[in-house]
């Protein structure tokens, strides 16, 4: 490649259209001017490894968050968010082009350590954000908007490129007005352009802003902020007129296919962040997938990444084969990645949860009292019993919480979040997840032993949680902090409530885990015959627990009897019917396992502790049969059905099929009578099988 100075060889001459299109402009500073340089990327600085960036989490959280608060709402595809990673080769129109561009900012940026014709003697990397199915950046132009305006929020444009520390919106993610300082913080040169095609009047605008520090230019002092704009003797800040983004169809034309820009008909809006900081595609896998696992899982997110090798599409389908192949907590320190590194262990937690899998139970919290332990628990009433024995075994539980949020202006407010919870004795505090309207917040955790997921207001069209919780939110959206509060609207109790809804691990913990770690045999009297049997073997080695669930459709009420009961047997149990009428194709599943001390018995079954099957050993056969030497089975109007390999079965599981009578009974032993029996039955009559 030929080196080109471009201060000594004629790059500052007009390059192929930059310098005609628009140029730079920063207001002069008055003399009543307060001499401050700008310091919002600080809220956006991670602990992250030493070879990365210290915002690269941020600059994901805040972008996809931009493009989710933008999606159009009359779309019924999920919001597509792009990021590429490309890499500008210095040939002598490029080395002209880009003097062009930056020439003006070459004295502020000596202030961060960066040299523009050191930083053009290697490749520059640089960053493209694009979202679609989005509105893209609506509204006035060319004045100043007051936030008394009726209005005013939806002045998009205005809010993205003229203000710091100032934003319009009211009900989405963002709330502190300085997201988009993440751009320019992610740049060498301070610097981010923009390109935005609007859905309300179709017109495409192009503007760039640079955030520096207070400087001197040609024996003037200027501010820290300044425009790439049109160049129009209208927008001269001297003269108090604003500056105005290009819009002429040519330059912006010139401008999308320098840089790549893959935007044609479709509104949005496409971020270029030039002289990129160290940033990796890996790394935007992770965050990613981290930071919007919840509105990816749901279908309303896809991101695509583009950069080393083929491009990398992240949505429903492929998060299973991403989350193995980039989340492997051997091959990272766990800086960067964060919370994020064993998140592996927790995704089939949330897509089932994600996926409608899970019964949701509502419970509200009446009163405008502060919601606390004592009135979650009450609110439970009597199916509390039952949801203790669930979570005893494992179940993922869910709930839909909702209590009073007192408002100084808006009467009868109700915040709604839904809560999952599962036990599981090796989850550490990080495998609670906290979210709002589909993004992770980093810092609230869980406690040990319960994996987790708590979702505000994703079921609430009102969003009334997520206002109150986003208006004690950190700049960087990483805590809940009640005295943020203060001064806001929200009143009554407000600290109270950002408490409960912070500490909500903690208190359903305290509410469903049982006192004692070992069995309850009495919690299950009501599914034996003879419970005097049952109680009386409580403690001993040899006792066997047996229990019949039905799936759920509703919260649980009283205790119906069911047309088929469990009994105790020497070394086993039985299974057989009650005198109640025996359903059409009546069938069910047994899962069976030994206890394991603070563990889900039936999660931590292993062959190496037994297998109801034996495998036959025949050529070109997929088959197997009742392992008869190890257990005894014996059954009366029921068979076992026997499945094939190709099925994938488990050696704890055994399906049988009633036939057609007025009683049955089916019978295994051969359990260790040294150990604790475990026994999940289930009603499948109405499955297909």
């Amino acid at each position: 490649m030929k080196e080109i100075d471009p201060f000594l060889n004629g790059a500052s001459e007009t390059a192929a259209g930059f310098e005609s299109w628009g140029e730079w402009l920063f207001a002069r500073q008055q003399q009543c001017s307060e001499c401050t340089d700008p310091y919002d990327d600080r809220h956006f600085q991670d602990d992250v490894d030493e070879d990365d960036y210290c915002g690269i989490r941020s600059l994901v959280r805040e972008s996809i968050q931009n493009s989710l608060d933008a999606q159009d709402p009359e779309s019924t595809e999920p919001v597509r968010v792009l990021f590429r990673i490309g890499t500008l080769n210095w040939d002598e129109e490029n080395q002209k082009r880009i003097h062009s561009l930056f020439a003006r900012l070459e004295g502020p940026l000596k202030e961060f350590g960066f040299s523009l014709q050191d930083g053009m003697r290697q490749p520059m990397k640089y960053l493209v954000c694009e979202d679609f199915n989005t509105i893209g950046l609506n509204g006035s132009v060319d004045r100043i908007i007051r936030q008394s305006e009726p209005n005013a929020a939806e002045e998009h444009f205005y809010w993205f490129w003229r203000n710091s520390g100032r934003s319009g919106k009211r009900g989405g993610t963002g709330r502190w007005g300085l997201g988009k300082t993440v751009f320019n913080a992610a740049s060498l040169v301070h610097t981010r352009f923009g390109l935005t095609l609007r859905k309300s009047d179709r017109k495409r605008f192009l503007m760039g802003k640079s955030v520096l520090k207070l400087h001197e230019f040609e024996g003037n002092h200027y501010e820290a902020y300044g425009f790439w704009c049109r160049k129009d003797e209208n927008c001269d800040p001297q003269a108090d007129r604003m500056p105005l983004p290009v819009d002429d169809e040519t330059a912006i034309q010139e401008f999308s296919q320098f840089w790549g820009l893959t935007r044609t008909n479709d509104p949005g809006l496409s971020l270029v962040v030039p002289f990129l900081q160290n940033i990796s595609p890996k790394r935007l896998v992770q965050l990613t997938i981290g930071n919007y696992f919840v509105k990816i899982l749901q279908g309303e997110l896809t991101v695509e990444i583009h950069g080393e090798g083929k491009p990398i599409l992240i949505n429903a389908q492929t998060m299973n084969s991403l989350v193995k192949k980039y989340f492997d907590p051997k091959k990272e320190n766990g800086k960067t990645l964060n919370r994020f590194i064993y998140f592996a262990e927790n995704l089939e937690l949330f897509q089932k949860c994600l996926g409608d899998k899970v019964l949701v139970r509502e419970i509200e919290i009446p009163g405008e009292n502060v919601p606390n332990e004592p009135l979650l628990k009450n609110a439970m009433g009597s199916a509390l019993t039952s949801w203790r024995e669930e979570f005893f075994l494992g179940k993922i539980l869910g709930f839909r919480l909702r209590f009073r949020l007192p408002h100084s202006e808006e009467n009868d407010l109700w915040g709604c979040g839904t809560v999952f919870i599962q036990k599981d004795a090796n989850a550490k505090k990080d495998d609670f997840y906290f979210t709002r309207n589909g993004m992770l917040l980093p810092k609230p955790k869980g406690v040990p032993g319960i994996r987790g997921l708590f979702l505000a207001d994703e079921s609430d069209p009102d969003n009334h949680l997520s206002r109150f919780l986003g208006d004690s939110e950190e700049p960087a959206h990483e805590n809940w902090e009640s005295q943020r509060l203060e001064g806001k609207k929200w009143q009554r109790g407000f600290k109270g409530r950002v408490g409960f809804v912070a500490n909500i691990a903690k208190t359903l913990n305290k509410i469903i885990q049982f006192e004692n770690r070992k069995a309850n045999l009495n919690a299950f009297a009501s599914f034996f015959p003879d419970t005097r049997n049952i109680s009386a073997s409580a403690g001993k080695a040899n006792s066997s627990i047996a229990r019949s669930e039905e799936k759920l459709k509703e919260a649980p009420g009283p205790l119906v009897r069911k047309w088929y009961e469990i009994q105790k047997q020497t070394g086993g149990f039985r299974i057989c019917s009650t005198g109640m009428p025996i359903p059409p194709n009546a069938a069910l599943e047994i899962e069976a396992a030994y206890y394991v001390e603070k563990r889900n018995p039936f999660r931590n079954w292993n062959e190496l502790d037994f297998s109801f099957y034996k495998k036959i050993n025949q050529k070109n056969t997929a088959s197997c049969r009742l392992n008869e030497k190890t257990f005894r089975f014996s059954s009366e109007n029921a068979n076992c059905l026997i499945p094939s390999l190709a099925q994938g079965i488990k050696g704890n599981v055994l399906k049988i099929q009633i036939l057609p009578s007025e009683k049955f009974s089916f019978k295994i032993s051969g359990f260790d009578p040294n150990r604790d029996v475990y026994v999940d039955v289930r009603d499948i009559s109405s499955e297909e099988e």
